[in-house]
């Protein structure tokens, strides 16, 4: 087994940042015990030892220590578990954290601190002007209102481009020809009645029949089942196929007693993310700092990796690129 250099300094980082999230927003973000059911003797020390190294990474950050436990206190904490074959489960902390309000938080806390906040807006045109040197830099951008179909002229003396899976339609408007560097995929979610999870415990199945992580989590007092790293095409309104939701159901019904039914299925929803694909042509896992990096036109400055856990380091090293000049 390699060691990833790249993917351990990306978790560590993620737990950083996890631990920042739950101490700056406690009512944003909580710790949620989330549990690994274990169907095979050899895998309850594989699965011990993977997830002890979860906790070692996080050091002084970790939640608190994960543990083994029995058969029979594993169906008392999720009843709806499948008993047969059931020979313990592992339970490590994680944080669960409401993404919309934390983007309607910081949105309102931008404003308080003097930042102009424009929803549902769209740029249509980066704008340029010669610079004292006689080199052609951005310096604007022209943006439209998708609800009213004003559009506003905004000045900039520097223009970041943080806009997950749409950078590249951002990057073609400065250069049609730019190579993309994004490789587009779309996280799936079901969600289920309250029942089929405890309000207090998670579930995890790290190893299903393709290689995919599904969670089974309860939220808002429902259950949410899904799945990430599907590919797909950018679009505004994401929306999982039959077979996404298939596959969840297929996969759910390992583990659970009974079955899910596809009458249950309260809700279906889709977020597209996106990787970056590294200058090899492969899909890269991590940057260094320098996951901001600049343009061209010099004047523009994009986020190469701007997931939920990452964006206030993000933009505390883009500010000090700046300052720096």
């Amino acid at each position: 087994m390699g060691l990833d250099i790249e993917q351990y300094r990306m978790v560590k980082e993620a737990l950083h940042e996890r631990a920042n999230l739950l101490d700056i927003a406690p009512h944003l973000s909580y710790p949620l015990p989330i549990m690994l059911p274990v169907y095979k003797w050899w895998q309850l020390p594989y699965f011990w030892v993977g997830i002890k190294m979860y906790d070692l990474v996080a050091g002084k950050k970790c939640i608190k220590s994960s543990y083994a436990i029995s058969k029979e206190r594993a169906l008392e904490l999720f009843p709806m578990l499948k008993k047969d074959k059931l020979v313990g489960a592992i339970v490590y902390y994680d944080g669960q954290h409401n993404d919309a309000r934390m983007n309607l938080s910081i949105a309102l806390t931008a404003t308080r601190l003097g930042a102009t906040i424009a929803n549902h807006t769209r740029v249509v045109e980066l704008l340029r002007e010669k610079g004292e040197d006689g080199k052609e830099q951005l310096c604007g951008a022209k943006v439209k209102d998708e609800i009213t179909g004003r559009e506003i002229t905004v000045k900039a003396k520097c223009i970041i481009n943080a806009t997950g899976p749409f950078t590249d339609t951002i990057r073609k408007l400065d250069n049609q020809a730019t190579k993309e560097i994004c490789a587009p995929s779309m996280g799936v979610h079901i969600t289920l009645p309250d029942y089929y999870s405890p309000e207090q415990m998670g579930l995890l199945d790290p190893n299903t029949s393709d290689g995919r992580v599904i969670f089974f989590l309860p939220w808002e007092g429902r259950t949410i089942a899904g799945t990430t790293d599907t590919s797909c095409s950018v679009t505004h309104k994401p929306a999982p196929t039959e077979d996404d939701i298939q596959f969840i159901l297929q996969e759910v019904k390992n583990y659970l007693n009974p079955d899910v039914e596809d009458g249950e299925v309260v809700n279906e929803s889709g977020l597209v993310g996106r990787g970056v694909i590294s200058h090899s042509g492969e899909l890269a896992s991590t940057f260094d700092e320098d996951d901001c990096d600049e343009s061209e036109q010099r004047s523009e400055v994009r986020i190469r990796k701007d997931r939920r856990r990452n964006c206030r380091r993000n933009l505390y090293h883009l500010l000090r690129k700046r300052e720096a000049g």
